[in-house]
Order: structure tokens, then sequence, then C-alpha cells
């Protein structure tokens, strides 16, 4: 039996609920510039915000995706927990 779909699957449904929960900026900056490969400068056209705001914008929303996916994965090893917010939006997709 495969053990490795069940927990891929588990932290794909993780990542989702946790992305679910970041406050809508911090999401809609997140998925264009991990999700969509949007430049910096491509985000703050499309939000309407200088090149400046949407750098200091996705930087929270990581930090932000990175420490509320830190919360729920505690028990897990700490190269796990430190993933990058890239790597954790691929898994939930």
């Amino acid at each position: 039996m495969d053990t490795a779909k069940p927990e891929c699957d588990s932290r794909s449904a993780r990542a989702r609920r946790r992305f679910a929960r970041l406050p809508h900026r911090w999401r809609r900056v997140l998925w264009c510039m991990e999700a969509a490969r949007l430049t910096t400068a491509d985000v703050s056209r499309k939000l309407g915000i200088s090149r400046n705001s949407a750098a200091a914008l996705a930087y929270r929303a990581r930090k932000g995706l990175r420490e509320s996916y830190s919360q729920v994965c505690a028990g897990e090893p700490s190269r796990r927990r430190l993933a990058a917010p890239g790597v954790l939006l691929a898994e939930a997709v």
C-alpha cells in the first residue's frame, strides 16, 4: 500500500486551509506572484500600488503563510516547516 499519497494529500489540504485563512490581499499577491509567476512590477500595476508596496505586501504575505503553516506542522521536521510559500502553494494546487 502506498502511504505517500495520503501524506501528500494531507499536506496539500493543510496548505489550502492555511492559504484560505490569509487576508484577501495576501492571498491575491501570493497567487499572482507564486502561481501566476507575475513580477513585482506586474503585481503593482494589477493592484494599483507602487512596486515597493507590492514587494512589502508579498513579503508579509509569504511570512504570514509560512508562520500559519508552521503552527499546523509543529510536529514535523523543521525543513518541512520552513518551506517556501511557493512550494506550499504548489502543493495546494
